[in-house]
Parts: C-alpha cells; sequence; structure tokens
C-alpha cells in the first residue's frame, strides 16, 4: 500500500538541518509543523510551515 506525502522535500530538508541527530527535536518539531499545516488546512507541510517552527522552537528543548 502506498503511503501518502506529508511534508515537502524542502521542509525534511530544513527539518534535518535545524534538527541534526537528536530525534526528539526531529519529533517535536515535525509534531509542531504537522499541527501547523492542519491548522492552516494545507494537505503538506511546506518550507515555510517548518520555517516557522524552527524559528519558533529551535533546538532548545522547549
Amino acid at each position: 500500500m502506498p503511503t501518502a506525502k506529508v511534508f515537502t522535500a524542502d521542509a525534511l530538508t530544513l527539518l534535518h538541518e535545524a534538527a541534526g541527530s537528536s530525534l526528539r527535536d526531529i519529533d517535536r518539531m515535525a509534531t509542531a509543523a504537522l499541527r501547523e499545516a492542519a491548522r492552516r488546512k494545507k494537505k503538506l507541510v511546506e518550507r515555510d510551515v517548518m520555517a516557522r517552527i524552527v524559528g519558533d522552537l529551535g533546538t532548545d528543548g522547549s
């Protein structure tokens, strides 16, 4: 069964650059980006959404 695309390639690249190898940061930022995209009624998490999340959360553990 094929899986649906949820993140654009640009959004994933930004997530990888921001979170590095921290699984906790990847999970935290990806979850926040999914919520923000849903709030905006978007079907995909695009770079602009991920950039906002990275700017808001960063990797400070909050």
